[in-house]
């Protein structure tokens, strides 16, 4: 009867060292995970930064020479997910066609989740010996919904010393 007992309690042993050792590897893997989240949440601001850089970005189009002809922010959505939100603008530009690029790859280094779409460029026309296009196209700044970064600077960031 011993025997059967301790027999069982050796596995149970075993067992449990097998968990403990999943334990570190999975604890090793969380930890990478939040870091790699903490980094993508850098370049996902709060939602009144993301409306600020969208400004920037107007402004960025008229510190290079484009002429800003419609700047029309539409309305807020929010991901299914709940993790982020998107801050869409439909724009329409004219200017240079190396002035729009220029504009496109600015936006491109920016830090921000910023992205660029159903972009359109025609209608050339020569003014003042250059040739200007107009560029119409959807900007969408991402932000992290208000209620996160309330939750977020609420909870710690790490399990509390014991």
């Amino acid at each position: 009867m011993l025997d059967g007992q301790l027999a069982k309690l050796d596995q149970e042993v075993a067992t449990l060292t097998i968990k403990v050792k999943h334990l570190d590897e999975l604890i090793a893997a969380n930890k990478q995970l939040e870091i790699e989240l903490a980094k993508k949440k850098e370049k996902l601001p709060p939602e009144e930064e993301a409306v600020m850089l969208l400004k920037q970005v107007s402004d960025l189009g008229i510190r290079l020479g484009l002429d800003v002809k419609l700047w029309k922010p539409g309305p807020k959505g929010e991901d299914p997910s709940k993790l982020f939100v998107r801050l869409p603008v439909n724009v329409e530009m004219s200017g240079g066609y190396h002035t729009a690029a220029l504009f496109f790859d600015r936006i491109n280094s920016l830090p921000r989740i910023i992205t660029v779409s159903n972009l359109k460029m025609g209608s050339p026309k020569s003014e003042k010996g250059r040739v200007v296009t107009q560029t119409v196209f959807d900007l969408v700044a991402y932000a992290a919904p208000q209620e996160q970064m309330k939750v977020a600077t609420a909870v710690p960031a790490g399990p509390s010393a014991k």
